[in-house]
């Protein structure tokens, strides 16, 4: 195993990685566009007033779950409310990038996140966190393409979307349907958000036999 890991992924491979990344990302940005119109009529009552009207958080509700893509959401939306208060809260696979104490201050690498995003208002005020809970390297996602039996991508989504169930933190391997990811439960930064978070740090993917 330790021969299979330290090979070069070929060049094929890590191309489709950077392929399905970039369909992450362009679905990321289309969520972001999305977002704009239906919360600038809440950010705008914020202003003048601490507290939403009923009808705003019904139609609010309404337009997040018409408008938002579905594309790279894992499981269903829950959504939360407590008087003028509410929460949606959904899971997605969204691109990220690595850094590393130990590498070079302005070195990153391309990844994808498996997050908890929340979209809430409390105490007037309105607040978006994506919360990582998984981190992939664009390795292990090469390594995915290259050694698993199918390598369409509903297929490695499928097997992506096994790491957002709860998962043993002392075990590294998390299974799927023909292999595992690899990777440890690490403490980790929040690039600029100043926080510290534990979530699984995947590095590469093996087949069942491997």
């Amino acid at each position: 195993m330790l021969d299979q890991a330290a090979t070069r992924v070929p060049v094929q491979f890590i191309g489709l990685a950077r392929a399905f990344r970039s369909r992450v990302k362009a679905v990321d940005v289309e969520m972001d566009v999305a977002l704009v119109p239906i919360t600038a009529p809440l950010r705008a009552r914020l202003k003048r007033h601490p507290n939403l009207r009923a009808e705003m958080i019904a139609g609010f509700s309404r337009s997040y779950r018409m408008t938002i893509p579905a594309t790279y959401r894992i499981g269903s939306i829950e959504g939360a409310r407590h008087g003028r208060e509410f929460a949606m809260r959904e899971t997605r696979l969204s691109a990220s990038w690595i850094t590393d104490d130990a590498w070079d201050a302005d070195h990153r690498e391309q990844g994808l996140s498996i997050c908890r995003f929340t979209l809430a208002v409390q105490d007037g005020r309105l607040r978006q966190v994506w919360t990582p809970v998984v981190s992939i390297s664009l390795h292990a996602l090469a390594r995915r393409f290259e050694r698993g039996r199918d390598r369409s991508s509903a297929a490695v989504l499928a097997d992506m979307e096994r790491l957002a169930s709860p998962a043993d933190e002392a075990d590294e391997r998390v299974p799927t349907a023909d292999g595992h990811w690899i990777g440890d439960v690490i403490t980790a930064g929040d690039g600029g958000a100043g926080r510290t978070l534990r979530l699984r740090s995947i590095r590469t993917w093996l087949p069942s036999d491997g």
